[in-house]
């Protein structure tokens, strides 16, 4: 279930990476629109619902490299899309939440450079 979970954040990342790395502007505005409206509520919503259906967690009912997978995803997404894509969805603000307050996590993001995910 772990392993599934990861092949479909990679998915996911995937689908992100297309729109930044994208050099036309035109195209570039289509996989924005196309990742928007399309691509991040289909992962998402099942991503939540998942959690929701897993005590808060995306697989097996407890927490897991997936989670700290998800939520590293999730904070790098808001330097290339520039919102935080769980806002609309609670069970993964939630998960992302936990992962944050991790005492080493939570260090590492106080102190880490600012320009860690700089733009292409």
């Amino acid at each position: 279930m772990i392993d599934m979970t990861v092949d479909t954040i990679g998915d996911l990342i995937q689908a992100i990476a297309a729109f930044q790395r994208e050099k036309n502007e035109e195209a570039k505005a289509k996989k924005y629109k196309e990742l928007i409206d399309e691509t991040l509520p289909l992962y998402l919503q099942k991503f939540d619902k998942t959690a929701e259906e897993n005590g808060g967690y995306l697989a097996n009912g407890k927490f897991s490299w997936a989670d700290i997978y998800f939520a590293a995803i999730c904070d790098s997404s808001k330097f290339v899309l520039e919102f935080d894509i769980t806002e609309k969805y609670l069970h993964l603000k939630g998960l992302c939440d936990k992962v944050y307050k991790i005492p080493q996590i939570k260090s590492w993001i106080a102190k880490r450079p600012e320009d860690i995910f700089p733009k292409l």
